[in-house]
């Protein structure tokens, strides 16, 4: 309220922001997605690349939340899922075109991480071809993720791009790399918890 009062608009985001995370937790996503909306237009009115980044990297997050939820919960939401996965990955992408322009590596590295895991999580709509494309297809972001992270120098960002490249090694049948990743994963974890 005292950030509207003297229009504050940098804190104004922030407020919005933190209330989208609030009713995230609270699995209310319409709401979020609406707190989140808003805090886009103001950054946008102050020309706030990272704040708008950080707002689409969100976004991404709570619709692919809502889709992983669809399938836990089939009756809690009733729309398409090929949307709620899409719609996802688009603000993922909008996030990445942003953290490029404005070369922020670790938000490229949590992008890309984000995107790789989208596509691993994407139910196939036919067919195990279908299925192993998805995999194809987190595998580049995965890699390209790990790359990023490297550059960032932070551990966490490697991590997970090592921890999903397991994942995608291990379900594509390549022990090797899928044992390079997993040591490279407890090594990054190992360097954040000590």
């Amino acid at each position: 309220i005292l950030a509207r009062e003297i229009n504050d608009k940098m804190r104004i985001a922030d407020c919005l922001s933190v209330m989208s995370a609030v009713y995230r937790m609270q699995s209310d996503y319409p709401k979020a997605i609406d707190y989140l909306q808003q805090a886009i237009v103001i950054a946008r009115e102050i020309n706030d690349k990272n704040r708008i980044a950080f707002c689409f990297t969100s976004m991404g997050n709570i619709y692919c939340m809502q889709y992983i939820s669809s399938y836990v919960h089939p009756d809690s939401v009733r729309i398409n899922h090929d949307r709620l996965i899409n719609m996802g990955l688009y603000y993922y992408q909008q996030a990445i075109a942003l953290a490029r322009e404005i070369n922020d590596k670790n938000l490229i590295a949590e992008c890309l991480i984000s995107m790789g895991d989208a596509w691993m999580n994407r139910k196939p709509a036919h067919a195990i071809a279908s299925a192993g494309r998805n995999v194809s297809r987190a595998r580049v972001y995965a890699e390209d993720a790990l790359l990023a992270a490297k550059e960032s120098d932070r551990p966490d960002n490697i991590k997970g791009a090592s921890h999903l490249l397991y994942r995608i090694y291990d379900t594509l049948g390549m022990p090797a790399k899928a044992l390079e990743m997993y040591k490279l994963y407890v090594q990054m974890k190992d360097s954040i918890t000590n």
